[in-house]
């Protein structure tokens, strides 16, 4: 017998996790605990839980042995006027050995009536199939934005391994800008997200809380900021990971924030360009789904990739069905989701 159960993000859901990551995933020691830890920032350290909206793990038990598991990491977010609040899908896990027994379809179906808004972000094959049978609905995304900055660049397809880079640099930028380059996030962050979300589709909120705790002490991961300030006050923001493998190195744009209709974004995206040179950057790449930051990016020489991404939405409350047209854009970078 089977049986689903709720847990918070409490050691016994962390043990669970990491024993069917063990034994279900064969995922080595050392591997489980580093997930372990990714798992704890997801659920215990997160800025958008509150009493309304809880970090949840759905774990399927057979007598005590976990067998099943999948994640409910909560964000809060804005369409317009109205706020938005649900969970992230992550980490959907079976025990091989029980494989066939439709524990995966009971784990989603307690994310779908358990969360108010429940998103996926990268899923495919089976499992997307499987969503979207059960109420899912798929958001078409465009394909991801590259600039290759080599001729290498434009060659580029492979995935390769992360390598630290602790960088801190400032100096004069263009346009009477200061540019600071750091591995932590500048102050302003809550004023720079209040000026922008208006004019953002529905998107996932990205307070200075919220952007922090994505990013704080993650700089051995290749993770850099890259800020704009007029007379001390923070006009732009950008987030990049350096990813340098053996053969290539790469630029991941994993957040930008900037008014598209002012001269800020030509000159945060050129200060990160500029850092990539810098760093012998084969190609930048980056998940941008509104449109008219996409369109800022073509002119700036960004072009199509060959990577396009999954995403689905789930709304529990009949009261969202005021929110369809929205259905039709959001605003997503590679920070979002909750494998991050």
């Amino acid at each position: 017998m089977i049986e689903i159960e709720a847990m918070g993000g409490g050691e016994a859901a962390l043990d669970a996790l990491e024993s069917l990551a063990r034994t279900g995933a064969g995922v080595s020691g050392e591997a489980s605990r580093g997930r372990r830890r990714r798992w704890y920032r997801l659920l215990v350290t997160n800025p958008f839980a509150g009493e309304t909206l809880q970090p949840v793990v759905w774990v399927a038990l057979a007598g005590r042995r976990p067998v099943g598991c999948l994640l409910g990491v909560p964000f809060r977010g804005r369409a317009g006027e109205v706020s938005l609040e649900g969970h992230w899908g992550v980490d959907l896990l079976v025990d091989p050995d029980f494989r066939g027994r439709g524990i995966g379809t009971r784990l989603l179906k307690q994310w779908r009536d358990s969360s108010p808004l429940a998103l996926g972000l990268g899923i495919t094959g089976t499992a997307l199939r499987l969503e979207l049978s059960l109420g899912w609905r798929q958001v078409p995304l465009p394909p991801r934005l590259v600039l290759p900055l080599t001729a290498r660049g434009g060659l580029l397809a492979r995935r390769c391994r992360r390598s630290p880079l602790p960088v801190a640099r400032r100096g004069p930028g263009p346009s009477g800008l200061d540019v600071v380059v750091s591995t932590h996030g500048p102050r302003g962050l809550d004023q720079l997200y209040d000026r922008l979300a208006p004019g953002w589709p529905c998107h996932v909120c990205r307070t200075g809380a919220a952007l922090r705790w994505r990013y704080a002490s993650r700089w051995r991961d290749g993770f850099l900021w890259v800020s704009l300030l007029r007379r001390r006050t923070l006009v732009g923001a950008a987030v990049v990971r350096i990813d340098a493998g053996r053969w290539r190195t790469k630029m991941w744009i994993h957040e930008l924030m900037a008014d598209v209709t002012s001269t800020v974004l030509p000159c945060l995206v050129g200060e990160c360009v500029r850092l990539g040179r810098s760093l012998d950057v084969d190609l930048v790449e980056g998940r941008v789904t509104g449109r008219a930051l996409r369109a800022a990016l073509s002119a700036l020489g960004f072009r199509n990739g060959r990577r396009e991404d999954t995403f689905i939405v789930h709304a529990r409350d009949p009261a969202m069905a005021r929110l369809r047209p929205w259905h039709r854009e959001w605003f997503l970078t590679l920070g979002d989701s909750g494998n991050l």
